[in-house]
């Protein structure tokens, strides 16, 4: 490898993934009922399942970015060996955990002045984040410089498209992303909210769907109606422990385009604790975000 790529656990890459391409994980920790884990173990199968079957029961959870000193810790390592780093990292718009990778890739340029230490803010989220990140290993793989790498991602950041629904506004008014009339009405209609990341790399929504399979079907024409060249792309799901409904979605991706792969896996603590159990989320590179 020419370089060493590194993101964070909130890019939601599947083991396989992250084995396969010997990605570097560095991750975020989530509180749940008082208790601390890491969103992701390195060399330990990834088991998200008992997350969403608490946060089913509506216990205490939240989240928080890694600091400036884990990662200086975790890139040390390689920068002494003299390895290249490109840290690909979570949306500045949802978490200071990509300022404190630059502010740890900066100290550490200032020790080693002949390090080629680069850093991309993705603006993405989950499989969005998850999706460049696998770009970027692809072409490490083909031979791609590093700074190659990242002038791709730059070039081609906003146009990942990220849509997303919930199924339970009880997550999103806990976040303080709905206030608490819109939850107890919205709950009671039936109300199911669809959501993207925008250009400036914030959750928004876009628009309030009655019923599951309406919202579903709302993201499917979303993606299909701006996606580019699908025939030729890996797809992503992310989803809150709901596979009947990722599959569901499958289908009707299906019936609108032809692609050449979907990777779908379970959602990461950091977007599950905040959007809940229930959450589908689809992915792909399109012409813009919108």
């Amino acid at each position: 490898m020419s370089f060493k790529l590194f993101t964070d656990s909130s890019a939601n890459l599947t083991d396989e993934i992250i084995e396969k391409y010997d990605i570097e994980i560095v991750s975020l920790t989530y509180l749940l009922d008082g208790k601390e884990y890491l969103g992701y173990e390195k060399g330990k199968k990834t088991d998200l399942k008992p997350l969403y079957e608490e946060l089913r029961l509506r216990k205490p959870a939240s989240t928080s970015c890694i600091n400036e000193d884990t990662f200086y810790k975790t890139f040390k390592p390689f920068v002494e060996k003299g390895e290249d780093i490109l840290y690909v990292g979570f949306s500045s718009g949802l978490s200071n955990t990509y300022a404190m990778g630059e502010a740890a890739l900066s100290k550490l340029k200032k020790e080693y002045p002949n390090a080629n230490l680069l850093s991309v803010d993705t603006l993405a989220a989950a499989g969005g984040e998850g999706l460049l990140v696998l770009y970027a290993a692809e072409q490490r793989a083909a031979g791609k410089s590093i700074e190659e790498v990242r002038s791709w991602l730059e070039d081609n950041k906003l146009k990942l498209a990220h849509w997303f629904t919930v199924d339970d506004l009880f997550y999103l008014y806990r976040g303080g992303r709905v206030n608490k009339t819109s939850f107890i009405i919205g709950s009671l209609a039936q109300i199911k909210p669809v959501l993207h990341v925008d250009n400036n790399g914030k959750l928004v929504g876009v628009a309030k769907v009655i019923g599951r399979k309406k919202a579903l079907v709302q993201l499917v024409e979303n993606i299909a109606k701006n996606i580019v060249n699908p025939e030729e792309q890996t797809l992503y799901i992310s989803h809150g422990d709901c596979i009947d409904d990722v599959n569901f979605a499958i289908s009707k991706l299906k019936e609108k385009i032809k692609f050449k792969n979907i990777v779908v896996n379970m959602l990461d603590p950091v977007i599950g604790v905040h959007s809940g159990p229930g959450t589908v989320a689809i992915f792909a590179l399109a012409n813009s975000r919108d």
